[in-house]
């Protein structure tokens, strides 16, 4: 796993955590709020497992002597 992906998905699962334990302590919290929370981290690890490096220059150094 990339260090990227590591910290999107530490990231994304503490805020999803801090909503859960907030609605259980206040019932204004949206369900739908973590519920679309929850999604957007889904959909960002599905992108991200599709990403693929690409060479976008390349750089030569010719050294004479």
């Amino acid at each position: 796993m990339k260090l990227k992906d590591l910290t999107m998905q530490q990231e994304l699962q503490s805020e999803i955590s801090r909503l859960q334990m907030l609605a259980r302590l206040n019932p204004g919290v949206d369900p739908a709020e973590i519920k679309n929370l929850q999604t957007h981290q889904t959909s960002l690890e599905e992108a991200l497992a599709e990403t693929r490096y690409r060479l976008d220059s390349l750089h030569l150094v010719v050294v004479e002597s």
